[in-house]
């Protein structure tokens, strides 16, 4: 979790199918075993709003990096932590709404639909 986020303990009840990924208004670099980010709003680094995260708040920073769904989330946890058989998608849910209110990652626009669209029918006919 984000070091100054605040924990909100509302249980979830459903996993969102929603998918996301990391903002691409942020910078972040790994300094002394944490993962630092830092909002960049104007072309400048906002060093008013530095974010560390460590151990699994970083794993999930990592995944972060493709487009990913909080079950998807959970899996990397519990593969990366040996956490087999315990349900992580609350505390998952939890830290990608933190970091959503924060700014730090958004949800990943919606796939194109590949079904060619219905035709219009033809002006003057009908």
């Amino acid at each position: 979790m984000p070091s100054n986020a605040t924990r909100d303990s509302r249980p979830i009840t459903h996993v969102s199918p929603a998918r996301f990924v990391r903002s691409r208004s942020v910078v972040a670099r790994g300094i002394g075993g944490e993962l630092l980010i830092v909002p960049v709003r104007r072309g400048v680094g906002d060093l008013t709003s530095l974010y560390s995260l460590n151990g699994s708040g970083a794993t999930l920073w990592e995944a972060l990096a493709a487009e990913q769904t909080a079950a998807d989330l959970a899996g990397v946890l519990q593969q990366a932590y040996d956490l087999a058989g315990r349900d992580v998608v609350a505390d998952v849910e939890r830290f990608l709404s933190e970091m959503s209110q924060l700014g730090l990652v958004q949800c990943a626009p919606a796939p194109a639909d590949p079904r060619p669209s219905p035709r219009e029918p033809a002006e003057g006919k009908g």
